[in-house]
C-alpha cells in the first residue's frame, strides 16, 4: 500500500468521516460505520477506491447517498 495514499484516506476520514455513535434501537448497542461525507465527488471518489483497492473492500458493502 502506497503510504501517501494511506495517509491522504485517514486525513479524509478525519475531517469528513462519521465517528461512532448510539443505536436509538438498542441502547447498548454502537454503530462504527466508516462514512464520508462531502459535496465534492473528488474526496468521495479518492476515499472509496482506497477502500476498494487497498483496503479490499467488496462493493456490495460500499453504499452511496446523493
Amino acid at each position: 500500500m502506497r503510504k501517501s495514499l494511506k495517509i491522504i484516506a485517514l486525513i479524509i476520514w478525519w475531517c469528513e468521516g462519521t465517528k461512532p455513535r448510539q443505536s436509538k434501537l438498542w441502547k447498548n448497542t454502537i454503530y462504527k460505520p466508516i462514512e464520508v461525507i462531502n459535496s465534492d465527488y473528488r474526496i468521495v471518489k479518492i476515499f472509496t477506491d482506497f477502500l476498494r483497492n487497498e483496503m479490499k473492500v467488496p462493493n456490495k458493502k460500499l453504499h452511496g447517498q446523493i
